[in-house]
């Protein structure tokens, strides 16, 4: 009979975002799946994309669970009663090992791993503590995750801080620099000719309103506080009040499931330009979307490594992003980087964009930029890193057999 394993998150949405090539790994090597997390709230695509995800599974014969993660640090109730869920899951399953992701999740799953005596792999996708991050994420998550790290028999961090951090500060048997999750580079990058896709990107241009003398920009994440889009919406803003009207049309397009703790259509009223923001919502179509922009403006306040930015880099599209960790590690030439705080530096950087070129000359003048991006992209390729995780997957596969821990499992 198969050894089963568990891959847990917080939301479901986030196994459609970064677990799916895992499962597929997993079952190659000959282990049954199981997946847990909160199919009912929380996640960050339509309720359609859900449902499909379930489809999928059954398909693939996985197994899902639903656990009561609750994605806010105070709600105490929810936590007490998801720990109970997982410590009921993993009693009633001999898993060979459990992998976790996303910060609530990896805490409580950690915790009734260690009860159960389970072996747990723990892929931080970006601690809350950070330079320069708020005094509570260091005074709240830091010592947490320095206490679970000692439960964690692989730690895997994505970008050169953590990685650091972790090393020199936390306890767990193993810390591993992992490239990301692995960004799809066949399917992102751009045609050898556009012009194949000329009709359908014109289309979708048309669609936002964009024709062809137009600046497209786009971002890509769900609308909260951290993602800062109204960073761009501001700057956008600071530059029509210095500058008086565009020498040409400027459209801003968000992709992103919509949050009622940043409301970017009242940011946008607040600033002047309303007539430039197209919300989009949650989509399915990013690397048309990529194709389709002149620019990727990604100004987010704290990442990991993030995928989305990969995923423009694939696609050939100019990016602009925040000067923060997870980004310098995918981006050497820092010329339209800038502090996530720093509006006005966006502002220069739009200013130079639009004021000083047609589409035509941004695309010709960056054409040595998008090229540098996408090789600096290889080692962040899926197959890659697919690689790497069924080599981690086989190491915890041969966890010595003769040590027992003190719940009487063996490990």
């Amino acid at each position: 009979m198969a050894e089963r394993v568990l891959i847990a998150a917080s939301v479901a949405s986030f196994m459609i975002q970064f677990n799916m090539s895992d499962i597929r790994i997993l079952k190659e090597m000959g282990y049954e799946v199981d997946v847990c997390g909160n199919f009912r709230e929380g996640n960050s695509c339509s309720d359609e994309e859900l449902e499909r995800l379930k489809s999928l599974l059954r398909e693939m014969d996985v197994k899902y669970f639903h656990i009561d993660f609750s994605r806010s640090g105070t709600a105490l109730g929810r936590h007490i009663k998801a720990y109970r869920q997982m410590k009921k899951l993993l009693s009633e399953n001999d898993y060979a090992f459990v992998h976790f992701h996303s910060p609530i999740g990896g805490a409580i799953g950690r915790l009734a791993a260690h009860y159960c005596g389970t072996p747990a792999i723990y892929t931080a996708h970006g601690f809350h503590f950070y330079d320069g991050a708020p005094l509570k994420n260091w005074l709240i998550f830091y010592p947490i995750e320095r206490f679970l790290s000692k439960y964690t028999d692989i730690l895997l961090v994505m970008n050169k801080e953590d990685s650091n951090r972790a090393v020199r500060d936390f306890k767990a048997k193993r810390t591993i620099l992992i490239p990301g999750v692995g960004v799809d580079i066949e399917r992102f990058a751009p045609p050898s000719d556009k012009e194949a896709l000329g009709d359908e990107l014109r289309r979708l241009r048309g669609e936002l309103g964009a024709d062809d003398d137009t600046f497209l920009l786009l971002s890509v994440g769900e609308m909260t506080v951290r993602k800062n889009h109204r960073a761009v919406i501001e700057a956008l803003g600071m530059l029509r009040r210095e500058k008086g009207d565009f020498p040409r049309k400027v459209i801003y397009a968000v992709a992103g499931k919509p949050e009622p703790e940043e409301d970017l259509s009242a940011v946008a009223a607040e600033n002047g330009i309303s007539d430039m923001i197209r919300l989009l919502g949650y989509r399915n179509d990013i690397s048309l979307l990529n194709a389709a922009a002149d620019a990727f403006v990604f100004p987010s306040k704290q990442e990991g490594l993030p995928l989305s930015l990969m995923e423009a880099m694939a696609a050939g599209t100019p990016v602009i992003p925040s000067r923060i960790r997870g980004n310098v590690d995918l981006v050497a030439d820092e010329q339209y980087m800038y502090a996530p705080t720093d509006v006005k530096a966006l502002s220069v950087i739009f200013e130079k964009m639009i004021f000083n070129n047609t589409r035509a000359s941004w695309k010709a003048e960056n054409e040595a930029y998008t090229k540098e991006c996408l090789l600096r992209l290889s080692e962040f390729d899926i197959k890659n890193v697919d690689r790497i995780m069924e080599k981690i997957y086989r190491e915890m596969g041969n966890i010595d057999e003769n040590s027992v821990n003190k719940r009487g499992r063996k490990r």
